[in-house]
């Protein structure tokens, strides 16, 4: 539960011509109490990104670090070992994720947290 939140910078735009892209630097606080007893816990500090795709989802997929599964779905396995040793993908149909997080995605994404050493999830899912 939150109750502040704020976002510094915001980045828009197409990405091809049937897909657009949002980023938002965004911070998520809830504050409790007053004065001296006021209490502020961070919730969120970090990305957070929407984009629509032309891809239909059947069920929810999570890329997540440190093998956290809060969600109860299977692991799924991907083609990339090195991948794998620094995230998981959680879902229950493996040939939707290995679809949508090709070869060349897995590779994207252990670039960027190796190059830049920030945490991060996704969580891909139907826009309903």
């Amino acid at each position: 539960m939150f109750n502040l939140f704020s976002i510094d910078d915001t980045l828009s735009g197409p990405l091809s011509d049937d897909c657009d892209i949002c980023m938002y630097d965004i911070s998520v606080k809830n504050e409790t109490g007053s004065g001296k007893n006021k209490s502020v816990k961070n919730i969120f500090n970090g990305i957070f990104l929407t984009t629509n795709v032309k891809i239909n989802f059947s069920t929810p997929i999570k890329i997540l670090r440190n093998s956290f599964n809060p969600f109860g779905n299977e692991k799924i396995e991907m083609d990339n070992s090195e991948f794998e040793n620094y995230f998981d993908v959680i879902g229950t149909d493996k040939i939707l994720a290995m679809r949508i997080l090709t070869p060349e995605v897995l590779d994207t994404l252990l670039n960027f947290y190796n190059t830049y050493g920030i945490d991060f999830e996704i969580s891909l899912y139907e826009n309903t």
